[in-house]
């Protein structure tokens, strides 16, 4: 479903210093514009509640709640450091199906040089407590943003939650040149930092077996020498424009005006200038007027389409990936284009890894014995928090989510115990025929998704 994000305040506990949101600090819509906003979106939509900070709202609850009554999927953006164990139940129980936290370190030393003083502490209490509450798989995800502090810490971040026991998708970005850091531009990480960043999230992925999905923005061409390198699956990661894409319905900032998406000052640029000419109405105007939303999604999206395409630099006109690679439309669309500076640095590293995985190794690269399944070299697996496990094949960029009895298969087969497994099932409510169909079925579906070798024979099945 497609996804709105509202920012229900420009408030904020914290005054981090590479903030991209720190001007609209003062502002937020009233409680009424907000119910009014949610109630008019169309049925189902994943409303996205972002500031500031969502916590400083009273009323968030009250938000959740009602968005869940009108069978939209809620997302709250948080900086975690106003949750505890009371609230975290709350949240979910008001309707919250997914938070995204922030935590930009493995320690106070790390993290707080740009969250400030104690925002480590309180950050990582809160996540532990919503880590507690949550029931769906994909209810939490941890947001790093990378900066020329951090960027040589990313793999001790994900050591320290993995010790900590939580489960979680790890989102990677990068500080950009916006708000706060602006006047902080020291902290904005060069190519080669943010380089070094994501070998670190790609080079050790397999060594933490409770954090199930990654994901970062990059050219087609930087994402596919990740994974190509270190035998992972990044999820969703290339860059596609979402406005185009059909992914989003805008952006509701606090001031109550809605944009496309985050790039407010290039739309409102490209307004001015006669092009892009919905952008920046007030969302409730919009919303009142019956298809008036599909209307300005429709109109922005077509002249957005127009100017697809990867930056005009001679790199990009040889590159493999040029018909499905673009830079910003917006960018384009208002002369602002900039060299794949990335991809020219990967030309560099072309044959060179960093081994961040010494100590695992994955499960299709064990040697099969026997006439035990074989499965495909360098497939792995991730832990879910419901006893199920996701199952990645990096040869074609597949995964595959088992429920907990499925995972209970999985593990058998790759233990070599399915014979045993089959008659250990057998003692459940289902016949052996079908305790042999269900096998079956699951052995199936992996081989459908290229987990398992063909041509295997397995007598327990028979």
């Amino acid at each position: 479903m497609p996804s709105i994000v509202i920012d229900i305040t420009g408030r904020c506990n914290l005054k981090c210093f590479h903030c991209y949101a720190s001007s609209y600090r003062r502002i937020q819509p009233s409680a009424g514009q907000i119910r009014r906003i949610i109630q008019l979106l169309p049925r189902g939509v994943d409303v996205i509640f972002m500031g500031g900070e969502p916590l400083m709202r009273k009323e968030l609850l009250e938000f959740a709640e009602l968005a869940s009554r009108y069978q939209h999927c809620v997302t709250v953006v948080t900086n975690a450091t106003l949750i505890d164990n009371a609230s975290a139940l709350k949240l979910v129980e008001s309707g919250v199906n997914h938070f995204q936290c922030s935590l930009d370190g493995p320690s106070p030393e790390v993290n707080d040089a740009v969250r400030g003083n104690k925002s480590f502490e309180r950050a990582v209490k809160g996540i532990l407590a919503l880590d507690d509450v949550i029931r769906d798989v994909d209810g939490l995800s941890i947001c790093i943003t990378v900066n020329s502090i951090n960027f040589a810490a990313i793999q001790e971040t994900l050591a320290f939650l993995s010790d900590q026991g939580i489960y979680a998708n790890i989102i990677l970005e990068r500080t950009i040149n916006s708000g706060s850091a602006v006047s902080n531009d020291h902290l904005i990480p060069s190519d080669r930092q943010w380089i070094h960043a994501s070998e670190q999230l790609c080079g050790s992925w397999l060594k933490w077996p409770r954090l199930a999905k990654m994901s970062m923005m990059g050219t087609p061409r930087f994402i596919n020498w990740l994974e190509q390198t270190y035998s992972v699956v990044l999820n969703e990661a290339a860059y596609r424009c979402p406005v185009v894409e059909g992914g989003v319905l805008g952006r509701i900032f606090p001031d109550g005006k809605l944009f496309s998406c985050g790039q407010r000052d290039i739309l409102e640029e490209a307004r001015d200038s006669g092009l892009l000419l919905e952008e920046g109405q007030f969302a409730l105007d919009i919303l009142e007027r019956p298809h008036s939303l599909d209307c300005m999604c429709e109109s922005s999206k077509k002249l957005l389409s127009l100017q697809m395409g990867p930056s005009k630099h001679p790199l990009c006109e040889e590159c493999e990936h040029r018909n499905i690679c673009s830079s910003c439309p917006a960018l384009n669309m208002m002369g602002y284009t900039s060299p794949p500076n990335v991809c020219l640095l990967i030309d560099e590293l072309e044959g060179t890894t960093h081994n961040f995985s010494e100590q695992y190794i994955p499960l299709g690269n064990h040697e099969n014995k026997g006439d035990e399944l074989s499965i495909q070299k360098g497939v792995y697996w991730k832990e879910l928090r419901d006893g199920g496990v996701l199952v990645f094949n990096p040869a074609d960029k597949t995964e595959l989510a088992l429920s907990p009895e499925s995972a209970r298969v999985w593990r058998d087969i790759f233990s070599g115990c399915l014979v045993e497994a089959i008659k250990r099932k057998n003692t459940d409510s289902r016949t052996p025929l079908e305790t042999s169909f269900f096998v079956e079925s699951i052995i199936g579906a992996l081989e459908r998704c290229g987990i398992l070798n063909d041509g295997r024979e397995c007598a327990g099945c028979n």
